[in-house]
């Protein structure tokens, strides 16, 4: 099962579409409706609307305006998901089911759009990734856009299986020197935007987290919105392919959270 991020970035307008269908042709469930939800963490416990029903093989577009509530800055931000059943109004943890199982995985479409302009990535968030209490995050993106008038945002997503709201410190360092340059603030269970400040984008630089996991998307944009870009990067894991994955990913983090880290040999 699924999990899809709706980031609020104050000027644009966010747009969401769900698929109720396998992006590897027909499995199990393909014969049922699906009921699209709204969900967001309020006072330890997810409100949970139902906002629509989706036939087997349809979509779903749900826009800024089809949301049941206001999203006002440093409050939990919305995450949608697709069930097969209907669920109470209130609950103390998310769903989960396999029948999102597959690979590749069961993405949405989540759009950004100005007034002239909009762009667009294929993206979700894991299941598996909710019951991650503690974690780290590095994101290795050295090429954030830079030029004149083009103004950079990191949107740090982070949901959890419990509907807890707290504060995170993340940061922006130099791949050079892995000295920060900038630090900023994310919460639990939101889509966290984050201005990167334009003496931060004077080289090559990384992005991190020593207290928690997260899926960063970075935007670039002019001052008006009248030119978006958005990209994602990939974590350490995915680099990889032979050997133990996991191990190893996990000495790249090292590498590159720790001031005096280094990698192993082997």
């Amino acid at each position: 099962m699924n999990f899809y991020p709706f980031p609020v970035v104050q000027g644009l307008e966010t747009e969401l579409t769900l698929a109720n269908f396998s992006p590897v042709g027909r499995i199990k469930h393909q014969t049922k409706k699906m009921h699209v939800f709204i969900a967001r963490a309020n006072n330890n416990l997810w409100e949970v609307y139902r906002h629509t029903t989706i036939d087997c093989g349809q979509t779903c577009a749900v826009k800024s305006v089809d949301l049941p509530f206001q999203c006002a800055s440093g409050e939990p931000t919305p995450l949608l998901f697709m069930y097969p059943e209907l669920l109470p109004n209130h609950l103390t943890e998310l769903p989960s089911g396999s029948f999102q199982d597959t690979s590749p995985a069961w993405r949405s479409n989540i759009k950004l759009r100005s007034a002239t302009t909009a762009t667009s990535y294929q993206g979700e968030y894991p299941c598996p990734m909710l019951d991650l209490k503690r974690g780290t995050l590095v994101s290795i993106y050295p090429t954030l856009r830079q030029g004149p008038g083009i103004q950079t945002k990191i949107i740090a997503m982070n949901f959890m299986r419990s509907p807890v709201f707290e504060q995170k410190t993340v940061h922006l360092a130099s791949i050079q020197s892995k000295q920060t340059i900038q630090t900023a603030k994310i919460y639990t269970n939101s889509c966290s935007v984050i201005d990167v400040q334009e003496s931060s984008l004077q080289g090559d630089c990384y992005f991190y987290c020593r207290e928690s996991v997260a899926i960063p998307v970075y935007l670039s944009h002019t001052a008006n919105f009248s030119h978006l870009a958005m990209e994602h990067s990939h974590p350490p894991v995915e680099m990889l392919v032979f050997g133990n994955r996991n191990r190893t990913a996990a000495d790249m983090k090292r590498f590159w959270i720790e001031p005096e880290g280094k990698l192993n040999a082997q």
